[in-house]
């Protein structure tokens, strides 16, 4: 059964038999029905101001304005007082966005394919970086830098005549152990008459300058290059030229070169060793300039004739050229070491001042017998190549000597010799050749070692490899041929060095992959 209760201001309290409910309390507590009674609606504590506002709406359009529906009646349509229904297709259409509204990032990554790109859309301007003002010399490199072409090598050629000099010229040439009295004599000293090619002059023996002169590069052992090659030119205006040297083995050779010609197509060749001269008799009285190539084993003492005079010609603006390597690069041979080598001929081809920095059994890490500092990475072989000064052109030849060495041991060596090379010369070209052709497969390790290690040297412009494009190739050498490649004419009778032939080819090769190459920047 239910129980009568009553308010008390605080709490319903039950009605008992003994709790009256007074006058007071009604009065009190409780509101006649059917009154007014005293209640508002901002009295309503759990109600919000928008609820508020729409108990207290006069009409539909002020409830509508209340709960911000503006003028819509929110009945289902199309026009600007009425709602979209969840389905009407306008939701899903495709619409044209307003221009210049669609940024980049809602763009599907690839979406732009060539055909959506109108021609001439994109002008140099746009794809050039700030600041860079284009021009039709820049393109763009694979490693996304805007870059200036380089120019070839080829282009640095100087034009030289590889014929023979004209017979019809030379009265005589004639070779002598015994020296001829010459009313003119140009000591290897004397000021203005001689201009060195690709070496440093010094006197073959201590003290005594007429004893000659021999290759030397400052900073480098005379010991250490004693048989490597050197070259002089002069400007003669005498008709007889008279050249004085010392032999200091048995056999030994001379190129001797009139006006960028061959004097003769054989190279001139001594078989004893002492005092010697080659004296030169022209069919006509004129001025001719003399370059004569002497091997490292002759000392020069210098020019006579009868009459006339002997000058250094004026500096030719000429690509200097330093050539690093071992006795290939020095022009050695089983008995001697050629004045023909092909890094001599390399420089009447190019018509370059080349710097013969070989010396016979050196390395990258590998050292020469004679000489303990000789390594491509010694500190005596990298001031020979700072003393230079002022090279365009470094090639570093790759060396079977290292054959033995450590992966490790070789890279790192060869890595120290090119960067040292590049910080003394950072607009030089430099390139890397591979170990020399012609020697067996024994060496491709040691070849592959060094290839790669260039291509990965940012200071290194240009790697040449001689075993994959090689020229020396079979199993035979002279005096052994066996009719399967080159190697019968270019290897030596010691199966190692390279004959005259040899040389040439080299050279031949030598001049027409650096002609590819491009410059320094």
């Amino acid at each position: 059964m239910s129980t009568l209760k009553r308010w008390n201001g605080t709490e319903w309290r039950p009605v008992g038999s003994d709790t009256f409910l007074t006058q007071a309390d009604a009065a009190t507590n409780y509101a006649p029905i059917g009154s007014a009674g005293t209640t508002t609606v901002e009295g309503l504590t759990d109600a919000t101001t928008v609820g508020k506002a729409v108990v207290k709406a006069a009409d539909a359009a002020a409830a509508r304005a209340a709960i911000g529906a503006g003028t819509s009646t929110l009945g289902i349509g199309t026009t600007g007082s009425t709602a979209a229904a969840g389905n009407d297709p306008r939701l899903s259409d495709q619409r044209t966005p307003t221009d210049n509204s669609v940024t980049a990032v809602k763009l599907a990554n690839g979406s732009v394919q060539n055909a959506k790109i109108a021609d001439s859309a994109v002008t140099p301007a746009k794809l050039y970086p700030s600041g860079v003002t284009p021009t039709a010399k820049h393109f763009y490199r694979g490693d996304g830098i805007w870059a200036t072409p380089k120019q070839p090598l080829l282009g640095s050629l100087m034009a030289q005549n590889r014929g023979i000099y004209p017979a019809s010229d030379i009265t005589s040439v004639t070779q002598s152990t015994t020296t001829t009295s010459s009313a003119v004599f140009k000591r290897w000293d004397a000021a203005n008459a001689y201009r060195p090619v690709g070496c440093t002059l010094t006197q073959s023996v201590a003290g005594d300058a007429n004893q000659g002169c021999r290759n030397s590069i400052t900073g480098v052992s005379t010991t250490t290059l004693s048989s490597t090659p050197y070259a002089i030119e002069t400007v003669a205006s005498a008709q007889t030229v008279r050249i004085w040297l010392y032999t200091t083995v048995a056999t030994s050779d001379m190129m001797i070169f009139v006006d960028g010609q061959k004097l003769q197509p054989a190279d001139i060749v001594f078989t004893t060793a002492g005092v010697q001269q080659v004296e030169i008799v022209f069919a006509t009285a004129r001025t001719r300039t003399l370059k004569v190539v002497f091997s490292g084993n002759q000392s020069f003492v210098g020019l006579g004739a009868p009459s006339g005079i002997f000058t250094a010609p004026a500096p030719a603006k000429r690509v200097r050229c330093a050539v690093v390597g071992d006795s290939y690069v020095q022009g050695a041979s089983p008995s001697n070491v050629f004045a023909g080598g092909f890094a001599q001929r390399f420089a009447h081809r190019t018509g370059w001042d080349v710097y013969n920095l070989g010396i016979a059994s050196s390395g990258y890490k590998a050292v020469a017998a004679s000489d303990a500092t000789t390594p491509y990475n010694s500190t005596e072989r990298k001031n020979a190549l700072a003393a230079i000064g002022n090279l365009d052109v470094i090639i570093f030849f790759g060396t079977a000597n290292d054959q033995g060495q450590s992966q490790s041991d070789v890279q790192s060596a060869a890595n120290a010799a090119w960067t040292a090379a590049k910080t003394a010369y950072p607009t030089a070209t430099l390139i890397v050749v591979g170990v020399e052709s012609g020697l067996g497969s024994t060496y491709n390790t040691l070849n592959s070692w060094i290839i790669s290690a260039a291509q990965a040297n940012a200071s290194v412009d240009a790697v040449l490899d001689l075993r994959t494009d090689a020229v020396t190739y079979g199993t035979g050498y002279a005096g052994s041929p066996t009719g399967d490649g080159t190697a019968d004419l270019y290897l030596s009778t010691d199966n190692l060095h390279m004959t005259v032939a040899g040389h040439e080819a080299h050279e031949a090769w030598l001049t027409r992959r650096v002609a590819a190459v491009a410059m320094a920047a």
